[in-house]
């Protein structure tokens, strides 16, 4: 009996067809279905893939255009969308009321105010500058300090910071590790009081620096500390409003109060510019805090209560109600399992962004392959980058959806969602770039 090596006919295949297309440097979809589905590593998962020629207005390919798959990060695309849409060219970085010596503030989401990453100071300035008596007031809140489907149990790790009403410092600590306490730099400085040292071995998913949920105390092991030459690390720390002003306070060098009180106030809003900076860093690095606090300020513009969900169901309700099918859409960020979305949905709302901030400025804030962000190490192009796209991994699922600009310069529009796969997450993007640098050539 004669045994037929499958894997070597479809290998014999594939080579084949890209021959006998290599001259005629035409798209060939036959080409694009067997590179997937004679893919090895895609064999155990569920590929979604659409291919959309916007100038023609025509549907290319179509692998599971229709099915919900889960998109990690591809959510922040979504969450840019509802910016561009609410919150425009400024965002929103306080409210404020006067009431005779005393100045009230409250919150609005914005999550710059003394993030080490940013230099924006609107807020800052703001409050140092006034000679009224400083009053926070509680504004009311739908939202928790994770969000809903999210991991608890990574409350250690900077892409899981917690979401608040008005963060301080980024809601996270800067760690620099050389090896001792002594050489130990923490920003902001407040917390180096919490440091406690402890000997022997660290828990080995934190070390060298552990954290309890529940408490702002951080545990050092200095025998686990080997980057003696230095090593940084950002660590959430846990939110609260007393938190927060005592922060505050020692920024400002001024006394903030508690304004007590059960009623919704209303009064001016301070804005601030900073956007193209915040939507850069978002999107390029897929930060998870941003995205969420973003998603609170659209919330802020919309209603006296700060809630993701609330922007999140304005943003649906107004401005998806003819897309090809309705986002299951929970989170700002992605992190949550909930969120599910079609990769003709998001094709759509990739259509729709091309239109609101323009071209260059969108290619400006995504990651661009080989070069920046998020797929500096993919899809990088010989005569510069040629995918602009937003990544989404979450464990054994990654999504990449975006733009293709091919030899011809056609800007082509894709979704390509990978989930449930058993095998690196290397090994999915490996063919993600075949099937990619395919489109680049051939059309």
């Amino acid at each position: 009996m004669k045994i037929i090596n499958y894997s070597l006919l479809a290998s014999l295949l594939l080579l084949f067809s890209f021959s006998r297309n290599a001259n005629a440097q035409k798209l060939n979809t036959g080409d694009i279905r067997l590179m997937i589905d004679t893919a090895t590593d895609l064999k155990q998962s569920f590929t979604g893939f659409v291919l959309y020629d916007p100038k023609k207005d025509e549907m290319l390919f179509e692998n599971y255009p229709d099915k919900y798959f889960t998109p990690a990060s591809n959510t922040k695309l979504y969450t840019f969308y509802s910016a561009t849409k609410i919150l425009g060219d400024s965002i929103p970085t306080l409210g404020y009321k006067i009431q005779g010596d005393s100045l009230i503030f409250w919150a609005t989401g914005y999550p710059l105010l003394l993030h080490p990453e940013f230099n924006d100071s609107t807020a800052l300035n703001f409050l140092a500058s006034r000679k009224e008596k400083l009053f926070y007031y509680d504004r009311p809140s739908t939202d928790k300090r994770f969000g809903p489907g999210w991991s608890w149990d990574d409350y250690t790790s900077y892409y899981s910071s917690e979401k608040s009403k008005f963060p301080i410092y980024g809601n996270h600590i800067n760690f620099r590790i050389k090896g001792s306490l002594d050489s130990l730099l923490v920003f902001p400085e407040e917390f180096k009081e919490n440091i406690v040292v402890k000997e022997g071995e660290a828990p080995s998913e934190f070390w060298p620096l552990y954290r309890e949920e529940s408490e702002n105390t951080y545990y050092y092991y200095p025998e686990a500390d080997t980057f003696k030459s230095g090593r940084d690390v950002k660590m959430p720390f846990m939110y609260s409003e007393d938190l927060f002003i005592g922060l505050l306070e020692n920024a400002l060098h001024k006394k903030i109060k508690k304004f007590e009180s059960n009623e919704i106030l209303h009064g001016d809003l301070l804005q601030t510019a900073e956007t193209d900076t915040l939507y850069r860093k978002m999107l390029r690095e897929s930060d998870n805090f941003l995205a969420e606090q973003i998603m609170m300020m659209c919330s802020s513009e919309l209603s006296d209560t700060l809630g993701i969900d609330l922007g999140i169901d304005w943003v649906i309700e107004n401005f998806m109600e003819d897309f090809p099918d309705e986002p299951i859409w929970v989170d700002g960020s992605g992190l949550s399992r909930y969120n599910m979305f079609t990769p003709r949905t998001t094709v759509r709302l990739l259509t729709e962004l091309l239109k609101t901030p323009g071209k260059e400025k969108l290619f400006d804030f995504l990651p661009a392959g080989g070069y920046t962000g998020t797929i500096e190490n993919w899809y990088k192009g010989k005569d510069g980058p040629y995918v602009y796209a937003k990544t989404g991994t979450l464990s054994n699922n990654h999504c990449l959806s975006g733009y293709v600009l091919t030899k011809k310069k056609k800007t082509l529009i894709f979704s390509f969602m990978l989930n449930h796969y058993i095998v690196y997450t290397s090994r999915t993007k490996k063919v993600m770039q075949q099937v990619l640098e395919y489109i680049y050539e051939h059309y």
